[in-house]
């Protein structure tokens, strides 16, 4: 190279003609012309690459491990695409669900009752337009949400669903002379809704049973403000009452559920209640019925006296319950009339009784096993029995009573 030219080349001079010859086409030399061999191991990183330029056919299967890929860098739900494997053989089916409102029964005939858009404005319009009911041509009449202001005889082979307990309201005043607002009829069911009798005139009965089999589910019976205020009264026959709610108060005499004439009555799932009287009766049981009452809860508070539960010349079995009485006077379980004989038996339940748990007589045997008993003692005369029962402070008596 001649001396003056290479007097002339400086490290500078160099490096711009490199930058011009880049700059001209060398980039595209360089992209075209190398290879994976022309670079070092390990010498890129991320920043060397542009995003989105290598893609899946780029990457040799296999070649990734865990190590090359960013902690969350992959959105689980590609993630759990990828590695999904085949699907496997169905599980078991799993139990039935409940029934939904008119759920287990197939009707042929359906009437709907509604304010407006039905076929009939009032319950009993529909039930009067009937004519031909029976156990193979049964009717429903399905009452859309409101408060339907009238009284009601049900019909055999003829139910009435509401839409809920808190959205249909079936209501009455009090009266003179006892008239329910809802009276019932055998091989019949009443379901979803609330029904309502009250004012300040001398009897208010919500719903009447007389002499049926009558079902009553998911039913709410208020009762209040009358001299005798009665939610359910169950007047012989073998109702069955489930998952009920009967509410009484004040007056002289208020009761959850009356029962009497030889009635043999289910009650499961129960709630009756009744307060604010001079007597109050969470269950009033008479004249030689004999109810079963499980899983419920009867209660009475009263400004004189209460009972959870009184049996005048009745029996009763009672499991899994709660029965309380509380008032200046108050009795769980209170035990009167005859003359006969009558057996009261308690099973796995909770008796409180603010004076008495149990008060007996002459003529009643009543058993009570594996149950608490809080509050007052056991008194009286007849036979009281009791096996593993405890005390409010679960103070265990195996064969006699707190």
């Amino acid at each position: 190279m001649p001396r003056r030219l290479r007097d002339h080349l400086t490290y500078a001079n160099v490096m711009a003609t490199i930058a011009v010859f880049v700059a001209l086409g060398g980039s595209s030399y360089a992209a075209l012309s190398l290879t994976g061999s022309d670079i070092r191991n390990e010498s890129l990183t991320g920043r060397d690459i542009r995003n989105g330029s290598i893609r899946s056919p780029d990457v040799k299967n296999r070649s990734l491990t865990g190590a090359d890929i960013k902690v969350r860098s992959i959105p689980l739900n590609r993630l759990a695409r990828s590695l999904r494997g085949p699907a496997g053989a169905a599980g078991p089916a799993g139990p039935a669900g409940p029934p939904g409102p008119g759920g287990g029964r197939g009707y042929q005939n359906v009437l709907v009752v509604a304010k407006a858009s039905g076929d009939f404005t009032l319950i009993q319009s529909a039930l009067d337009s009937i004519k031909a009911a029976s156990e193979s041509n049964r009717y429903l009449v399905r009452v859309a949400p409101g408060v339907y202001p009238e009284r009601i005889q049900m019909r055999p082979y003829v139910d009435i669903e509401g839409s809920g307990e808190g959205a249909t309201r079936i209501i009455a005043a009090a009266t003179a002379s006892p008239a329910a607002t809802v009276s019932t009829a055998s091989a019949a069911e009443l379901r979803f809704l609330t029904v309502e009798s009250s004012g300040s005139s001398s009897f208010a009965t919500a719903i009447a049973s007389t002499g049926t089999n009558v079902h009553l589910t998911h039913v709410t019976a208020v009762a209040s403000g009358a001299g005798q205020n009665r939610a359910i009264d169950l007047e012989g026959g073998a109702p069955l009452l489930t998952d009920v709610t009967a509410r009484a108060g004040g007056g002289d005499f208020s009761v959850g559920v009356d029962i009497g004439k030889a009635a043999t009555p289910t009650l499961e799932g129960l709630t009756a209640a009744a307060s604010a009287a001079d007597q109050s009766y969470g269950v009033a049981n008479s004249s030689g019925s004999s109810p079963k009452i499980l899983n419920s809860q009867l209660s009475a508070a009263a400004t004189n006296t209460a009972y959870g539960i009184q049996n005048d010349a009745a029996g009763a079995l009672i499991q899994r319950s709660m029965v309380e009485g509380s008032g200046a006077i108050g009795y769980a379980v209170f035990n009167i009339g005859g003359p006969g004989s009558f057996v009261v038996r308690i099973d796995q339940s909770d008796l409180v009784g603010s004076t008495r748990t149990v008060q007996n007589i002459t003529g009643f045997t009543t058993q009570v096993g594996a149950s608490r008993l809080a509050g007052g003692p056991v008194a009286g005369g007849g036979t009281v029995t009791c096996a593993g029962t405890f005390d409010e402070g679960y103070d265990f008596f195996s064969t006699s009573c707190p």
